[in-house]
C-alpha cells in the first residue's frame, strides 16, 4: 500500500496545490441534520458513496435519479402495490 504522503502528492500535482485538494474533501454534515435524516436518505448516501467507490463517477451521476426513485420509499411501497398481485402486507 502507498504512503498517505505520496498519494496526497500524486493529488496535489494533479490537481494543481493542497488547497485545490482540500476544497474537493467532503465534510460531515452538523449532528443536528445526521439526527434528522430519514432512513432512506441514510441508505442512498452510503450506496452513493460505495458505488462512487467502485464505478465512474459520471456513470453513478447520470443514473443517479433512478436510483433515488428507488429509494423513495413512499415511491417505492406505491409502486410495489400496484405492481402486487391484490395481496396486501
Amino acid at each position: 500500500m502507498r504512503p498517505f504522503r505520496e498519494i496526497l502528492s500524486m493529488a496535489v500535482k494533479r490537481h494543481g496545490s493542497l488547497e485545490a485538494v482540500e476544497a474537493r474533501i467532503e465534510h460531515p454534515a452538523p449532528i443536528t441534520d445526521l439526527l434528522a435524516r430519514s432512513d432512506d436518505r441514510w441508505l442512498a448516501d452510503m450506496t452513493r458513496h460505495v458505488f462512487n467507490a467502485g464505478f465512474s463517477r459520471k456513470v453513478i451521476r447520470d443514473k443517479w435519479p433512478g436510483f433515488e426513485a428507488a429509494f423513495n420509499l413512499k415511491t417505492a411501497w406505491a409502486r410495489s402495490d400496484t405492481q402486487s398481485s391484490g395481496h396486501s402486507r
